[in-house]
């Protein structure tokens, strides 16, 4: 179950958000709805803190390490949708460069989580495309 997210944890996550995190968006005709966000950075310390945090307020998401030229990075992903849409609602508020994606993200992932999604035409595939970042 998904807590809270403390307002302190909350702010500093909006700024990594902000500075380091993306957002997917897409359908697939052969692998259905695949969504996540995403954040990448070169500092394992730093993103092993957020993975070890949000697992503390309920989250589960993944911790994979991308071989770079120079040095590794590592990138932190939440791809279930109902998690995706509780952590961008908690940071919403702090959020400030992704301000607009992060809303409309909220708008799409709980129009993708209702139960008649697929009697809404309100997105289309140019739209969706829009969200990635």
């Amino acid at each position: 179950m998904i807590k809270d997210i403390d307002i302190g944890h909350a702010a500093y996550f909006a700024g990594i958000f902000d500075g380091e995190g993306s957002l997917h968006f897409q359908n697939s005709q052969f692998r259905g709805q695949m969504d996540f966000a995403v954040v990448t950075n070169t500092n394992e310390h730093l993103v092993q803190w957020c993975k070890t945090t949000l697992e503390h307020y309920g989250y589960s998401p993944k911790l994979y390490t991308v071989t770079g030229i120079n040095k590794p990075s590592y990138r932190l992903k939440l791809t279930a949708k109902y998690e995706m849409l509780e952590f961008l609602r908690q940071i919403q508020q702090f959020v400030i460069g992704k301000q607009e994606k992060v809303g409309l993200s909220i708008e799409l992932l709980t129009l993708r989580l209702s139960h008649d999604y697929t009697q809404h035409t309100k997105y289309t595939e140019q739209e969706i495309s829009y969200f990635n970042i």
